[in-house]
């Protein structure tokens, strides 16, 4: 066999070819096969007879070869590397022509180097193609490691071994009986009955209604009273009417009508007298008279009126048209015609400064009367600055407020907050109180302004819906140490009503105060000293509070009501000036 110029067979073929005793050279670019001699002494095996006979039929085949043979293998091997001759001797000896890239030869003859086992079977791997042997009878090719094998076959048993969940059947194979789950009912037969049933269909509850099945006692209430077993003397019960006659009508007191007669009305002319604010009477025409009202008939204000009351005469009245002395007197005096410069009346008291004053103020809230007083301040309000309001925000759901306007450099921010969360503070604030108990934290904190502050203020920086905070901006350069005292108490839980948190007020300060609901029961009823500034009750924390000072109340703090039983905590601070 030969193989196309320049080629050259794999060092593995030629290995597995020398094994068979089969040679390899290079002729004229080609690769010629040929059996190898036997070293020492040549015995003809069967092997060797039977090669020794191929190559007689080879030749054989090549003297005896008839003219179309002939042109046939040259059609064969036109355009091929091949001779007519290989062509017509590989068909005598029953081999195919095989070609590849490197080399051509009979694919029969390669397989059989490898393996001429009967039944066997090659497979690649790494190292080239491998024989499989033929297995035992009943033996499956199964893959181990990624390479075929011979394993015993595995026959799966025949039908279903068990079934079970909602029935149940087996063990064994072949046909076995199911049977369901029982559901826990009563088998038997229910009228009327009350079915529970699973997302299955199954019926897992059902109960019975007992009805009539013979005679037993009913008894009539309502409406209707009476009582038996196969017949009832029903009595209608009475109703509020009171029996007797009415238009003709005749009821009993069970509201029935018993009897009726026809009413005779008008059905001609009689006599009808008018009595009260008229009189007079007639059958067909009544000449009606108006009763006096007790007016004296007269005029007034340019309208005349009899006695009767009915207006009989007016004319056009005449008020100012043009300008006129006007004098007023009494408690104000002073006259004039276009303008007129009004003066108070004197009360009666000597103007002037008093401290610690006693005083006393007539219905028309003038002072009458003031005597000058001694004291060290337990009364009155001694003279000094004190911080003022200027805005108030608050929120309900959140611990971030939005003012109406940018706050003030130099201002005072305080806050009072209520929160579940963690009390973190947000910075430039200082902390000055805070309270842990219950469910929110609640804290007294301040800011001093500075420039170009945000309208959106928070003082702690915990991020949660669940809280409130109500904030003021007070006036003034206070400063963080403008705080003075904080009273607040621990979360009331189960109350109707806000349990009162007061804080004495002092001179030179004002007083700031707050409650919040934690609950979702509202203020109904919210009494806060001085002037209120919050009350919301949506949102997650209803708030409620204000501020006073000495000028309006000698105490700052909040009360009052809640709509239900809730829980609450509240507070109360002091701020100088």
């Amino acid at each position: 066999m030969a193989t196309a110029p320049g080629s050259q067979l794999p060092p593995k073929i030629v290995q597995r070819l020398a094994k068979a005793g089969i040679g390899t050279r290079v002729v004229r670019g080609q690769i010629r096969l040929s059996r190898n001699p036997p070293k020492g002494v040549f015995r003809m095996t069967p092997a060797r007879k039977t090669t020794h006979d191929e190559l007689k039929r080879l030749v054989a085949a090549g003297l005896d070869m008839m003219p179309v043979d002939q042109a046939e293998a040259r059609l064969i091997a036109d355009n091929s590397k091949y001779i007519y001759r290989d062509v017509l001797a590989r068909a005598v000896i029953g081999r195919l022509i095989e070609t590849t890239d490197n080399f051509a030869m009979s694919l029969p003859f390669i397989l059989d180097a490898i393996c001429s086992t009967v039944g066997a079977m090659l497979y690649r791997t790494e190292d080239g193609w491998v024989c499989l042997n033929p297995g035992d009878d009943d033996q499956v090719v199964t893959m181990v490691s990624g390479l075929p094998a011979w394993a015993d076959q595995v026959i799966p048993p025949a039908g279903i071994t068990q079934l079970h969940g909602d029935g149940s059947a087996g063990p064994g194979s072949g046909d076995q009986l199911f049977t369901l789950t029982n559901t826990g009912v009563t088998a038997g037969t229910y009228a009327g009955a009350t079915l529970t049933v699973d997302a299955k269909g199954r019926v897992t509850g059902i109960s019975a209604h007992t009805y009539l099945t013979t005679n037993q006692t009913i008894t009539l209430s309502g409406d209707l009273s009476g009582s038996g077993s196969t017949a009832i003397t029903a009595t209608l019960g009475n109703t509020a009417i009171t029996p007797g006659t009415y238009q003709g009508i005749t009821f009993d007191s069970k509201g029935r009508a018993t009897g009726a007669a026809n009413q005779s009305y008008l059905t001609a002319n009689q006599t009808i007298t008018l009595s009260g604010d008229a009189s007079g009477s007639g059958g067909t025409a009544i000449t009606v008279t108006f009763a006096n009202t007790g007016l004296a008939a007269g005029s007034y204000q340019g309208i005349t009126f009899d006695a009767k009351g009915r207006a009989t005469g007016a004319s056009d009245q005449h008020y100012l048209t043009a300008n006129q002395t006007i004098t007023l007197t009494g408690d104000l005096s002073g006259s004039g015609t276009t303008s007129i410069a009004a003066t108070l009346a004197n009360s009666g008291v000597t103007a002037g400064s008093y401290t610690f004053a006693n005083i006393t103020v007539d219905a028309k809230g003038r002072i009458t009367s003031i005597t000058g007083g001694s004291g060290s301040g337990s009364t009155g309000y001694p003279a000094g600055t004190i911080p003022t309001v200027v805005q108030v925000a608050h929120a309900t759901s959140g611990l971030a407020v939005t003012f109406g306007a940018a706050p003030t450099n130099g201002n005072l921010l305080v806050a009072l907050s209520f929160n579940s969360a963690a009390n973190t503070l947000a910075s430039g604030w200082t902390k000055h109180h805070e309270n842990t108990s219950g469910t929110d934290w609640s804290d007294v904190c301040s800011k001093v302004c500075g420039a170009s502050e945000s309208t959106t203020q928070q003082a702690m920086s915990s991020a949660t819906a669940n809280g409130g905070v109500i904030m003021w901006e007070l006036a003034g350069s206070l400063g963080a140490s403008a705080y003075v005292t904080t009273v607040d108490q621990i979360e009331q839980n189960g109350v109707t009503e806000i349990i009162p948190v007061y804080l004495p007020n002092a001179p030179g300060c004002i007083g700031l105060a707050a409650v919040a609901v934690i609950t979702a029961t509202t203020i109904s009823n919210l009494k806060n000293t001085g002037t209120q500034d919050a009350l919301d009750n949506t949102g997650n924390r209803r708030m409620g509070g204000g501020h006073t000072d000495l000028t309006q109340t000698p105490m700052v703090g909040v009360a009052g009501k809640l709509s239900a039983s809730g829980s609450c905590k509240a507070l109360a601070c002091l701020f100088s000036a």
